[in-house]
């Protein structure tokens, strides 16, 4: 009975957003894990749920730091660098903190967030977050916004996972006259199945009013207990994606390598420390 509520509340959930009317397209990162799997990690229950699904904040176990940078498409202008915290709290869930900035100095976008995950059932966790962003152009002076976003993970079945997330439900804008452009609102949906028990397979759509709906998948195998390997694809624009990762103690370092048709290479490096305690 459980896993059925889990399903219906997903439903719902996907045609509450489904009407959002949508619009821009969101710069901050998903991380190298999610990245190098064609960056569908709308079911991924890590700390870069905090951007990607912060219900998946609710399945943590532990609290978990962790470093992000990328290079967008080998411009220096497009540097990109995160830092995230996220911890469980007795009874009220998992709290996330992220800091994140883009740009260089003629253009800048900073991003400070508060997120929270919380499991309402084995099988279900919600999530929201609210977050102030920040954008500098020279000359022109600054400018922010608060946004606020929501997201659903599910697990119906044994191997399978449901998710949906939507940024910016509440169509924020720019403080400032001087900044015309509408602040994105976007909603992801996919889900992630477990194909054998070390490898899964990532499905998810992006909507976006202003481009055509953006398919996403994504395959993580792991060859060694240790190593992972991830491949991913994103349709409209086509751009392909590959990646590793590797666990020591409590380290993991991933790295995610993606080439747009037209823009070029970007390269990303995550670095994640988790706080667990060693099992006897």
């Amino acid at each position: 009975m459980k896993r059925i509520v889990a399903v219906l509340i997903g439903v719902l959930f996907m045609l509450f957003a489904a009407k959002i009317t949508f619009a821009g397209a969101n710069v901050f990162p998903d991380g190298a894990r999610t990245t190098a799997m064609g960056k569908a990690g709308v079911t991924a229950s890590d700390i870069f749920s905090v951007y990607n699904n912060q219900a998946g904040l609710g399945f943590l176990q532990a609290t978990q730091a962790a470093l992000h940078y990328e290079n967008r498409f080998i411009a220096s202008e497009m540097n990109l660098g995160a830092a995230l915290f996220a911890t469980p709290v007795k009874s009220a869930g998992t709290i996330g903190f992220d800091f994140c900035s883009f740009g260089y100095s003629e253009y800048r976008e900073n991003r400070v967030g508060v997120a929270w995950g919380k499991r309402l059932s084995e099988y279900v966790s919600i999530g929201a977050q609210v977050c102030y962003q920040n954008v500098r152009i020279a000359k022109y002076g600054s400018t922010g916004a608060i946004t606020a976003e929501l997201g659903l993970l599910a697990n119906p079945l044994e191997h399978l996972w449901i998710g949906a997330h939507v940024f910016n439900f509440t169509y924020s804008k720019f403080f400032s006259d001087q900044y015309h452009e509408p602040l994105p609102v976007e909603f992801n949906v996919g889900l992630s199945y477990e194909l054998v028990k070390k490898a899964t397979l990532t499905l998810q759509s992006e909507i976006n009013a202003e481009r055509d709906i953006t398919l996403k998948s994504g395959l993580e195998f792991w060859v060694a207990s240790p190593f992972a390997a991830r491949l991913g694809v994103q349709l409209k624009p086509v751009q392909l994606y590959a990646g590793f990762g590797y666990v020591y103690k409590h380290i993991t370092l991933d790295a995610a390598f993606s080439c747009h048709e037209v823009l070029g290479y970007t390269p990303q490096l995550s670095f994640v420390y988790n706080f667990a305690q060693k099992k006897k």
